[in-house]
């Protein structure tokens, strides 16, 4: 996302949940197909690099996890964490997918193989 004064001036009304947590300091602007269909969420750092580095996956993940609260002060969508504990299904859940597509990969390289020695 462009780190524009509009933007900049709306990440500075992000919140933590109440009962911790990091700020919200950022703005995301979700991709079309993805939960947030196009919207902007005021998110944490950790959160925006997760969906930068992600994409898509990403953004279910930070949706997942987000209190997928309103900020009254700017009208957007917060993903706040409702606590830190919360982060660890969703790492959990990352590191499912990622091993997950692995496996994947390494299947498709062992038929590479195979049929090249054949």
């Amino acid at each position: 996302m462009a780190n524009t004064l509009a933007y900049n001036h709306l990440a500075k009304h992000g919140r933590s949940h109440p009962s911790g947590g990091p700020r919200d300091t950022a703005m995301y602007k979700t991709s079309q197909l993805g939960p947030g269909r196009g919207k902007v969420w005021h998110v944490n750092e950790d959160e925006k690099r997760l969906m930068n580095m992600y994409g898509l996956r990403g953004e279910k993940l930070v949706d997942a996890v987000g209190s997928g609260t309103i900020n009254p002060v700017t009208g957007l969508e917060e993903k706040f964490l409702p606590a830190l504990i919360a982060a660890a299904p969703a790492i959990a859940l990352l590191v499912l997918l990622l091993l997950q597509r692995m496996v994947v990969l390494n299947k498709e390289e062992c038929k590479k193989s195979l049929l090249q020695n054949n």
